[in-house]
């Protein structure tokens, strides 16, 4: 009997179970929602992928979760969802759970845990961990203070195309700044970029 009981619930777990693709297309189906700003649709798409252990939607789950969109706001469980995501090594959980560290969601305010964590991510290839530890670098948050290693990943994050990088470069060249000395020309170059990636944004939100 025991057996027989044991057996039954084994099949409906595979019964009810979701497979690793299906995971995924459940996370793309929920990113289709929310950009269209159904929010609501989209946790639950997200949940279920996230359920299934798939980490890009535990991330997505609890960036819900933190801005209050489609769920209840709750920095707690954001912060549990974006942990689940980093604990699978995923570059944004980690990156997330850095940003809970340094403002205190969901976790005491720790920045060198958001260091360490903003650094994994941004040595992962995430163009915004690149320049959130670049900020943190510069300014000798949760890491030591190193405006030449700062600039270092702000070049990183605006050569995979972070628009906050680009401009803080433009900035930077047009006025000096961090070390670098003023470039008209490459000012100019950056300042391009930036509303190249503008106008791209705005396509792509049409």
């Amino acid at each position: 009997m025991k057996l027989q009981f044991c057996l039954s619930a084994l099949l409906l777990a595979l019964l009810f179970s979701v497979s690793a693709s299906e995971a995924e297309n459940l996370w793309k189906k929920g990113r289709a929602f929310y950009l269209k700003k159904k929010y609501a649709e989209a946790v639950e798409c997200y949940r279920k992928a996230a359920d299934a252990g798939y980490a890009p939607a535990q991330n997505s789950l609890g960036c819900c979760y933190l801005a209050g969109r489609g769920v209840r706001k709750n920095p707690t469980m954001a912060c549990h969802y974006f942990q689940k995501a980093a604990d699978q090594g995923d570059p944004k959980g980690i990156n997330n759970v850095g940003f809970c560290y340094l403002y205190g969601f969901g976790y005491v305010n720790y920045p060198l845990f958001a260091g360490d964590h903003s650094r994994r991510a941004a040595d992962a290839g995430l163009p915004e961990a690149q320049y959130n530890h670049a900020d943190l670098t510069r300014l000798g948050m949760g890491t030591a203070r190193n405006p030449q290693r700062a600039l270092e990943y702000y070049r990183k994050a605006a050569d995979a195309g972070s628009l906050p990088a680009i401009r803080t470069l433009a900035d930077w060249y047009e006025h000096g700044g961090n070390g670098l000395a003023r470039d008209a020309r490459k000012a100019l170059e950056w300042k391009k970029l930036s509303i190249k990636k503008i106008k791209q944004q705005q396509e792509s939100d049409q």
